[in-house]
């Protein structure tokens, strides 16, 4: 017997992307891990000792990364 299957409507109820990024910014170079889900959006930086820790994008370099992704600069 043959199934047939019929798709009445599809709906996306959940997403979550993580972008990684290596950048040049201000001539220091980092690597740079942006996640996004519809909750939140958290930035991580690449740290050679400790390995991705949460960045604080707030101050420093991080918050130029952070003006460069709102303003869709890093697409």
């Amino acid at each position: 017997m043959e199934n047939t299957i019929d798709v009445k409507s599809k709906d996306e109820v959940w997403w979550a992307t993580t972008n990684e990024y290596d950048l040049e910014v201000n001539g220091e170079n980092l690597s740079v891990r942006i996640a996004e889900n519809p909750k939140s959006t958290e930035f991580f930086v690449w740290n050679e000792s400790t390995g991705w820790e949460e960045a604080n994008t707030e101050t420093g370099i991080m918050e130029i990364v952070y003006e460069a992704w709102s303003n869709g600069e890093l697409e």
